[in-house]
């Protein structure tokens, strides 16, 4: 079956609907938002950091390149709120 999401609420949908591991989001949401997800390991978590990122930077031109990252990118806090 073939999907097609034209919307961050198409790809929020889709992952909500379906059975699809943290592994497959992450190529999901690369190749349709360029974003990179990394350091998770639960669904519903990375849902809720997809909309609270989509939320903050639906409109702006430069966003971060990975989930639950700040602009500008300080590598070490991200590395340090991730890695548990």
């Amino acid at each position: 079956m073939e999907t097609k999401i034209e919307t961050f609420q198409d790809l929020i949908n889709f992952i909500e609907a379906t059975d699809i591991s943290i592994t497959e989001i992450a190529k999901l949401c690369k190749e349709t938002i360029d974003l990179y997800i990394i350091f998770y390991t639960d669904k519903e978590e990375v849902l809720k950091d997809l909309k609270q990122y989509w939320i903050r930077y639906e409109h702006e031109k430069e966003r971060p390149i990975f989930l639950d990252a700040n602009v500008p990118f300080d590598v070490k806090e991200f590395w340090n709120n991730r890695v548990k």
